[in-house]
C-alpha cells in the first residue's frame, strides 16, 4: 500500500486544493460494510465535480508535465498490473481446484 501512498501524495502536491476539495466533496471513498461485516472502503459508481472545464484543462496539463507523477503513475500502473496478475492466477488455481473435486466427487 506504500506505493499508493507515494503517488497519491506526489499528485496531491501538484493538484490545486480546490481540486482537492472538489474531488473529496463529491468523489471521496465511501466505507461500507460486506455482508462478513467488515469494512470496505469502495469507490463512487460516477463521481462529477463542479469545475470549469478550462481549470481542469490547466490542472490535466500541470500533472501530465511534472516527470515526477509520471513516474509514480508509471509505478502504480505496473503495481496494479501485478497484483491483477496474482489475483488471475488464484483464480485460475481455483477453477483447477473445483475441476478436480468434481472429476473425482463419489
Amino acid at each position: 500500500m506504500q506505493a499508493q501512498g507515494d503517488y497519491r501524495q506526489i499528485v496531491r502536491e501538484h493538484m490545486s486544493h480546490q481540486t482537492q476539495i472538489a474531488i473529496r466533496e463529491h468523489c471521496d471513498d465511501i466505507y461500507s460494510v460486506d455482508e462478513s461485516n467488515d469494512t470496505v472502503i469502495i469507490l463512487p459508481e460516477t463521481c462529477t465535480i463542479d469545475l470549469e472545464a478550462s481549470f481542469v484543462l490547466g490542472e490535466v496539463r500541470s500533472l501530465y508535465r511534472s516527470v515526477l507523477v509520471r513516474q509514480a503513475l508509471r509505478f502504480q500502473l505496473s503495481v496494479l498490473d501485478s497484483r491483477l496478475a496474482s489475483i488471475q492466477s488464484a483464480i485460475d488455481t481455483g477453477e483447477n481446484m473445483l475441476t478436480v473435486l468434481a472429476e473425482n466427487a463419489p
